[in-house]
């Protein structure tokens, strides 16, 4: 029994949790070896966005995840020229293929939920990346699936940006 310092956490609904924040970082992470050797789990190659997630996901939806909620690990943000700064959210194979296995009934289940809403709320940070680009309407084909509407804030937030003159909409997005 812990008592004085955090003890590790069994996420089981690892989808939902993971919708309402990032729970970890990748240099935070410790997987058996024998289990991405078993399961020929790897990185995909000549990806530089989201390959992690992809993994962690595939992960997720075959053995239980614990989660030790103590800081033992930094993670610098705002790095120029780091690959998180490049960063084009519109372009992460991780989420094609999370909803590829979404669409063709590959994930759990017990899973089903969660994954529908990590899917909802990248379309919502792929409409706000697209509209910081200007794209206006690439982003509004996002916003207008039902889905979205799972977040209702941002949702509406990054409605009324796409819908406002560029002068104005700068100012709703993130």
């Amino acid at each position: 029994m812990c008592r004085v310092q955090p003890c590790a956490q069994r996420i089981e609904r690892f989808f939902e949790r993971w919708a309402r924040g990032v729970l970890f970082n990748t240099s935070a992470v410790a997987i058996p070896r024998r289990l991405l050797h078993a399961e020929a789990i790897r990185f995909p190659l000549g990806e530089q966005h989201g390959e992690d997630l992809d993994v962690w996901f595939r992960i997720a939806e075959r053995w239980p995840v614990a989660y030790l909620p103590e800081p033992l690990s930094g993670y610098r943000m705002g790095v120029p020229g780091s690959l998180a700064e490049s960063f084009a959210a519109d372009a992460l194979p991780c989420v094609q293929r999370l909803a590829s296995r979404y669409r063709a009934r590959a994930i759990p289940a017990r899973h089903r939920k969660g994954v529908s809403r990590i899917l909802s709320s990248a379309r919502l940070a792929i409409a706000n990346h697209l509209l910081a680009k200007g794209e206006r309407r690439r982003a509004m084909a996002l916003l207008y699936d039902p889905g979205c509407l799972r977040f209702p804030r941002f949702w509406l937030r990054l409605f009324v940006a796409a819908h406002l003159p560029s002068s104005f909409a700068k100012q709703w997005i993130t």
